[in-house]
């Protein structure tokens, strides 16, 4: 594409240019003007410690949604605890299963996460309505192509 910018979903956001089959490590300097778009926070404020634990206990860099998925579990943690707390019996898969759904999705509460403050609508929707922009670095990471963090629409304001 030459000088034309080429913009992309999270799927072409899948490693840098020494991971194998990526999009960076299969365009290699043909990805001059690539960005990858993300549906989810790109900067948040615990994110140097998130990644140095993550980098600590798998051995390797966190992937755009490890920090996505974490505040993902840490809502359902909070929603289990809460389901139990209620009184729900846990022996019954689906009335545990139900009492966790309902307290997930509670419109009334808050959860406290990694990415910040995040809620839900009636229509069990969150709250946290971010976009993150990616472009191809050439240097990236250790000197080699890689996504670097541009910046992050919250399209909800």
């Amino acid at each position: 594409l030459g000088d034309i910018p080429f913009v992309g979903p999270d799927g072409i956001n899948d490693g840098g240019v020494d991971t194998k089959d990526s999009y960076l490590n299969l365009a290699g300097d043909n990805a001059k003007n690539s960005y990858s778009t993300s549906a989810g926070i790109g900067d948040f404020p615990a994110k140097e410690k998130f990644n140095a634990d993550y980098k600590a206990e798998f051995g390797k860099d966190p992937t755009g949604y490890a920090s996505t998925g974490y505040a993902c579990a840490q809502v359902i943690i909070d929603a289990v605890k809460r389901a139990v707390a209620g009184g729900v019996d846990v022996t019954d898969k689906a009335a545990f299963r139900e009492a966790i759904r309902k307290a997930a999705v509670d419109t009334t509460v808050k959860y406290s996460t990694i990415l910040g403050d995040v809620s839900f609508d009636a229509n069990g929707d969150t709250t946290q309505k971010i976009i993150s922009i990616y472009a191809y670095d050439a240097t990236g990471a250790n000197g080699k192509g890689d996504w670097a963090f541009k910046e992050q629409l919250d399209y909800a304001k």
